[in-house]
Order: C-alpha cells, then sequence, then structure tokens
C-alpha cells in the first residue's frame, strides 16, 4: 500500500513557535519514510524544501 508523507509549511502547527530548525524536520520526515519505494512525498512552502534535503544525498537511477 502507498504511503503519503506530508511536509507542511512552517507555523502549520501551534506549537512552532521559534524559527524552523531544518535538522529537526529532516529527523522527522525521514523516520516518516519507511519504505521509499512505496512513498508519495507531498510538500508546501519550508515542507518542500525539507523534502528536496531529504532528497538530496539520493542517487537517482537511468
Amino acid at each position: 500500500m502507498t504511503r503519503v508523507v506530508i511536509s507542511h509549511e512552517y507555523a502549520g502547527s501551534p506549537d512552532q513557535a521559534e524559527a524552523p530548525r531544518p535538522e529537526h524536520w529532516l529527523e522527522a520526515v525521514t523516520a516518516e519514510v519507511t519504505d521509499p519505494r512505496d512513498t508519495v512525498l507531498v510538500g508546501h512552502s519550508l515542507g518542500a524544501v525539507n523534502l528536496l534535503r531529504l532528497l538530496q544525498p539520493a542517487r537517482c537511477r537511468p
């Protein structure tokens, strides 16, 4: 079954009072991606940047 992981905008949650910490966002989204082959990533605002950081070290196959 396909899993959808949504990384939303900064301040999309009431407990986000401080400036965003990219390392914490990356840890959280990494923990949610259990099977990359069967995962759809959806990002909005800074959440999209977070997903790009997640994908940055990935190697693409032709």
